[in-house]
Parts: C-alpha cells; structure tokens; sequence
C-alpha cells in the first residue's frame, strides 16, 4: 500500500509540475516511462531554491531535506570527516538548489500538501 501511495504522490508532483512554470526543473529521469520509481522525495533543483525554501517553511520542516551537501548526516558536519569545500563543486551547487517534498506522509495529509506545492510551483 505505502508503495503505491509513493509513486501516486510522484505522479501528482509530476503532474504539477509539468503544469506549471517549474516545468523546465523536472529532471528528465521522472519522465522516463521505462522506470518505476518508488520515491522516499520528490527531488528537483532550481537556482532559487532558497527562495522556495522560506515559502515552503511556512508548511514543511525544510531542515529535513536530504542531501543539501556532499556527505550527509555527520553531526559536526562534513569536514570534520574530512571532506573540503570546494573540491567536489557539483555536488555543492546541486546541495545549494536542492529542493525535495515528502512522498511517504499519512494519506490524510496528501491533498494539503499537494496543495501547497502548487501554490508554491505557481509563483
């Protein structure tokens, strides 16, 4: 059940965004029909993921979004296993635009945030 729950929320995230202004940010992989994907997030950058972010934070906790740097979950953060900044420039911008939404949330609370997702996408 929670897996088809997953890849319907994915399709309605799909579906939002390819109706909206965001739609050049969707990554060419959620349009490749030969995939199933059973997400844990919705996952996409866009150069004012910020911006998203602040009006996402009024809804969402934006603190729990996955990989915004090159090596996650260290609680010291990343150097302090021995990463350094700067030398895998990649994955530091796409951190910096990262914006994901949950896909594995309690039913009832489906609607609502694909509410707020298409209030956010048509800004």
């Amino acid at each position: 059940k929670e897996r088809e729950q997953r890849r319907a929320m994915l399709k309605e995230y799909i579906s939002i965004m390819m109706n909206s202004k965001l739609e050049h940010f969707l990554p060419r992989v959620y349009k490749n029909k030969e995939l199933e994907i059973v997400p844990f997030r919705f996952v996409f950058t866009h150069p004012e993921a910020e911006k998203i972010k602040k009006i996402m934070s009024k809804y969402i906790d934006v603190n729990s979004m996955l990989f915004k740097s090159p090596i996650v979950c260290s609680p010291d953060g990343p150097e302090s296993l021995g990463y350094s900044f700067g030398s895998c420039l990649i994955s530091e911008k796409v951190g910096s635009e990262i914006i994901n939404w949950p896909c594995i949330l309690p039913e009832k609370h489906h609607a609502k945030i694909l509410e707020i997702f298409k209030q956010i996408a048509d800004c």
